[in-house]
């Protein structure tokens, strides 16, 4: 097999400039007029604000928010619209339009400023209805404006390229519901740059055919520029569609933006492989791209991602584009193929179109200020003469396929090493796979976090006034504080039932304190939370406000629910059940330690605050009677919280539902709790305030169907059965002794046959419940959407006791007035 001649390298001197010649390839559709920090350009219909920067030879687009470092078409971008907030988004997922005024959102250079001011003037100097009048300081910004919408389906197809196509027709087809979710402007996916014909068509004609056919289809829903953000369970995604701008005149009906909750029977993930980089020196500079974003610019907006390209390879499908840069008359400086051994037809197309070929080598390094001016490759294995290679480009295509050979970072050279270059534009973060998790951090062992954490005993900052009120304390997930308050000859069982019935029917205070507490201050904080949760780091959380929410591992994995409360600008608060504490504090560390978020501090406040839970119908009319302001709805709406003081003491007062009915939440340090404990007990006397412990709170949180570690145990399995509600029909098996629903009982069909082997599923919580008179449970179940209504069987292994019970949905308790979720 001949081999392609090594150019020798050759230094010389480049004059770097800031604007350089355009780059588009067909100069056919500029009929787009926009500015970019202050500066006007022309773009084509259907183009990206990065498409058409490239397009008008710009390379550099922004600075990275997380890294402080020279970012392309994956730059963060402020776009600015007038009388509305402004919107934060990567260059490249922003539909140019025309008159579209953006500029950088994170520069570090003063000239940052007068980019803003252009904008702004630009924007003071629109004719009519698109002119935004001054504001005064006292003025209030505008509002986000965000529609939520609930959708129902058979299946969910995430992605709209060849397979997510083929899937969601061949579902239409059988008359089942389908969404689809696509996070572009224009559907196809990679049948937009990726001309293989199928079923014996053109790409281009099967996906029009496609298309036609699925938005013919009254059962079929196609969701444009959504992007599907979390997952939360087997069967619910949380998307996020960004509402196009108006075409004319800004239109005060539109929303800003629509979260959309998407419940399905099926999901289906159609998004493509992922992709992977190279890992070398300095490989976060514009112009060093993926060769799936390259074909994109190249075939679909008819852009050249450079002058001076270079194509970094270890597999053959990346020669597809250096055909299509041939087709396209776009010469490569050369292709770099870390493989020993290539295929004939390589060095045959490389001879053919005259482009050098260095199979064996690998890239080392990359040059540049701010924008890529030239790489440094190197022949793999042993070189006694160790020969470095330079090659002047400012585009480096590259496309690494993990089947093949990957080299290792080098150890030589300035510059950072990253495993992924894509954290910048990954502003939410959800469950794999929606989204590729942190893969940036430099080339380094990660530290050793499975060291198991030993933690004397904590008490409640309200354990002597508990134990004072008559609470028995017991020990609770590492805990001091009060199980029940028992009446005179009450047992445990039937004080812990009498209190979760007070929270039902009139009013019960409850202590919260064992609940994790962590607060986040500082610049990195909404970072922080854009990794640790779905939340865009809390940004669309309104200061006062919080969200249940879900943690994420660096791995990907769901580890807890948590309350997430914005404090302020840059301060947040974190609460969670007592179970999964110290899970979610590992989490934090872990993050921590990659270094990521040096402008933030983190407090764990678990023993700082003490915490009440106020539950039931009468709550309303004890905090009017023992607060000096108004908490109806009108005053605090649901999930919203409030900093007030009361005869001296500061507490933050909140309007959420932990236990299925109307409830608020009470945060105050630790010396100030007895006075506020105090203070409510003596206001709730005509209401009919009950105390209520831990036991009773366990009650009304599986009557909720509010998840514990128990329930989320498991849950990075794809295999992972349905949590469902059990209620006992029978409380023995024909005439045998009395059984209990407990934890660890398996389930069974309910057919009348044996019990016996794995089972279809295992209770996780149980009790007993005063409302419902009876036992109820929470348990995983196979199929268990469907099995709602159905009967089955409990089994206990020790003892043998069946236990009939029926099948329901997780929350057994409905009010019909406040919602969990806000």
């Amino acid at each position: 097999v001949s081999m392609a001649r090594i150019w020798p390298f050759t230094y010389f001197t480049q004059k770097t400039v800031d604007e350089k010649p355009p780059r588009k390839l067909a100069a056919n559709r500029k009929t787009l007029r926009f500015r970019f920090n202050g500066r006007r350009y022309l773009g084509g219909t259907g183009d990206t604000l990065a498409a058409a920067l490239l397009a008008n030879g710009r390379s550099l687009m922004g600075w990275s928010a997380h890294y402080h470092r020279a970012r392309g078409i994956d730059a963060p971008v402020r776009l600015i619209r007038p009388g509305r907030l402004p919107i934060t988004a990567p260059a490249q997922d922003i539909e140019l339009y025309d008159g579209l005024i953006a500029q950088s959102a994170f520069w570090p250079f003063p000239l940052s400023v007068s980019w803003g001011r252009l904008a702004e003037r630009a924007v003071r100097r629109l004719p009519g209805k698109h002119r935004r009048t001054e504001r005064s300081k006292k003025s209030p910004s505008p509002e986000l404006a965000v529609e939520h919408l609930y959708l129902y389906t058979d299946l969910l197809v995430v992605g709209s390229g060849p397979a997510g196509l083929t899937r969601a027709l061949a579902a239409a087809r059988e008359g089942r519901q389908v969404i689809i979710v696509e996070q572009d402007f224009i559907m196809g996916g990679s049948l937009l740059y990726d001309a293989a014909p199928i079923d014996g068509m053109s790409a281009a004609t099967w996906r029009q055919t496609a298309i036609e056919e699925l938005s013919a289809l009254p059962h079929v829903q196609i969701l444009m520029r959504t992007k599907a953000l979390s997952r939360d369970g087997e069967r619910h995604i949380f998307c996020r569609e960004r509402v196009p701008p108006p075409p004319g005149r800004f239109n005060p009906l539109l929303p800003e933006q629509r979260d959309i909750d998407i419940t399905a029977r099926e999901i289906a993930f159609e998004t493509g492989k992922e992709k992977y980089s190279f890992i070398f020196r300095n490989n976060d500079l514009p112009g060093i791209v993926h060769v799936r974003e390259a074909q994109s610019l190249l075939i679909r907006h008819d852009v050249a991602p450079g002058r001076n390209v270079v194509l970094y390879c270890n597999h053959d499908a990346a020669y597809k584009f250096a055909a299509a840069a041939r087709d396209h008359d776009l010469s490569l400086v050369a292709i770099v193929d870390v493989r020993r051994e290539l295929p004939d037809h390589c060095h045959q197309f490389a001879r053919q179109a005259g482009i050098p070929l260095y199979p064996n080598h690998e890239i080392i390094a990359a040059q540049g200020l701010f924008t890529l001016r030239r790489v440094i490759l190197r022949k793999r294995g042993d070189d006694p003469l160790d020969r470095k290679i330079l090659l002047t480009c400012d585009a480096l295509v590259q496309s690494a396929d993990m089947a093949g050979e990957v080299p290792m970072p080098a150890a030589t050279g300035f510059g950072k090493c990253f495993a992924d270059t894509e954290r910048d534009r990954l502003y939410t973060r959800g469950l794999p796979p929606l989204v590729t998790y942190d893969r940036t951090l430099p080339h380094r062992a990660p530290g050793d976090l499975a060291k198991e954490k030993l933690s004397p005993l904590r008490r409640s900052p309200l354990y002597g006034v508990s134990e004072k009120a008559g609470g028995q304390i017991r020990t609770r997930a590492g805990w001091r504080l009060a199980d029940h308050y028992p009446l005179d000859g009450e047992t445990p069982v039937t004080a812990a039932r009498r209190e979760a019935l007070a929270a039902r029917e009139k009013a019960a205070l409850s202590d919260l304190s064992d609940y994790g507490k962590f607060h986040i201050e500082g610049p990195d904080a909404a970072a922080f939370l854009a990794a640790l949760t779905p939340l865009s780091g809390g940004k669309e959380l309104p200061v006062g406000g919080l969200r249940r929410c879900f943690a994420i591992s660096p791995e990907g994995w769901t580890i807890a629910e948590v309350y997430c409360w914005r404090k302020g600008e840059g301060e947040y608060l974190l609460t969670c059940h007592p179970s999964f504490s110290g899970a979610l504090s590992d989490v934090i560390e872990k993050y921590l330690e990659t270094n990521n978020y040096p402008k933030m501090m983190m407090r764990d406040m678990s023993e700082d605050q003490a915490v009440f839970l106020l539950a039931g119908p009468g709550v309303d009319a004890l905090l009017a009677r023992a607060l000096p302001i108004s908490v109806m709805d009108n005053a605090l709406s649901h999930m919203a919280f409030r900093s007030l003081t009361q005869e001296g003491v500061p507490f933050i007062l909140a309007r959420f539902d932990l236990t299925g009915g109307p409830a608020y939440g009470i945060l105050t340090g630790a010396g100030h709790g007895d006075i506020l404990f105090n203070l409510l007990r003596e206001a709730g006397q005509r209401q009919g305030l009950t105390l209520a412990g831990v036991a009773a709170r366990e009650i009304l949180r599986i009557e909720a169907g509010a998840l514990s570690a128990a329930e989320m145990a498991g849950t990075e399995r794809e295999d992972i059965p349905e949590l469902v509600g059990l209620r006992a029909v029978s409380a023995a098996a024909e005439g045998g002794s009395s059984a209990r629903l407990k934890v660890g009982m398996r389930l069974y069909e309910g057919d009348g046959q044996e019990p016996s082997g794995k089972g279809i599923g295992k209770i996780t919580s149980a009790t007993t419940s005063p409302l419902f008179e009876g036992d109820i449970a929470l348990a995983r179940l196979a199929d268990g959407q469907a099995r709602i209504g159905s009967l089955i069987r409990a089994m206990d292994r020790e003892t043998a006791a069946l236990v009939d019970v029926k099948v329901g949905p997780p929350r057994f308790y409905l009010p019909g007035k406040e919602r969990r979720h806000g």
